[in-house]
């Protein structure tokens, strides 16, 4: 432990910074040697592009998300109000959800996200320009993502 006097630590090195953490990488325990992995094969990561949104798309993405988390269901974006979910739809559940997306008013969203629980939170835009030029994405973790149409069901959604 050691004693700071507003935020300041009166010698950094040894203590934060010059610790050579890494200089012995090569005796580390080779995972191939334990013989097996505590990961689950079954989780996946899919990342999905979203453009600049305009501000009325916001409750269009909310919308999604709760489809998805609350749901368990992929919205599939049609004319017919009896279909509201990908005809092939198979079992998958989101662990986790991440995201950052633009808006068109300069500002960001913030998504983040475990389980069903999630929050959109507004933060002050990046300084990028208003062209169109900006582009955000959403990272999902979980089970059975692979093979599902998760990045034509938000271009969908969104309009």
């Amino acid at each position: 432990m050691h004693e700071t006097r507003f935020g300041q630590i009166p010698q950094l090195e040894g203590v934060l910074l010059d610790l050579h953490a890494y200089d012995r990488v090569d005796a580390m325990p080779d995972m191939e040697a334990k013989g097996h992995s505590h990961l689950d094969p079954n989780i996946s990561t899919l990342t999905l592009q979203v453009p600049l949104l305009q501000t009325h798309q916001r409750e269009k993405l909310e919308s999604w998300l709760r489809s998805l988390l609350w749901e368990s269901t992929l919205p599939l974006p049609s004319t017919s109000p009896t279909e509201q979910t990908h005809p092939n739809e198979q079992a998958f559940e989101i662990h986790r959800v991440k995201g950052q997306i633009p808006i068109s008013d300069g500002k960001n969203i913030m998504i983040q996200g475990v389980r069903d629980v999630f929050e959109m939170i507004d933060q002050s835009g990046d300084g990028a320009t208003e062209k169109g030029e900006r582009k955000g994405k959403i990272v999902l973790i979980g089970k059975g993502l692979v093979g599902l149409p998760f990045q034509e069901s938000l271009t969908g959604t969104l309009g």
